[in-house]
């Protein structure tokens, strides 16, 4: 039960609290995290592709922005793809 238990924890705490979400190939950042964070990093691998992930607490409630490469996109999300590169994207709060 011990092992059980430490994977849950990691999973509430990567995906509920700060808000990581694969849903097939798109990936959501949606956390609940205190105000007072200015914010926190992610390196997430997808295949052979790394996602260098940068979320800034902006105090302002849901998602307001999301740049992928440094292109502002216009949806709350980010479609992974396994090109064997390096990827920046930056979550704005």
């Amino acid at each position: 039960w011990y092992t059980g238990s430490a994977s849950w924890m990691y999973r509430v705490g990567l995906e509920w609290i700060l808000g990581l979400r694969r849903e097939g190939d798109r990936l959501r950042i949606r956390p609940c995290v205190p105000g007072d964070w200015p914010g926190y990093k992610i390196h997430y691998r997808y295949g052979k592709t790394l996602y260098q992930i940068d979320v800034v607490n902006g105090k302002g409630g849901g998602t307001l922005s999301v740049e992928l490469d440094g292109a502002a996109r216009e949806q709350d999300y980010i479609h992974l793809t396994d090109d064997g590169g390096e990827h920046t994207v930056g979550f704005r709060l």
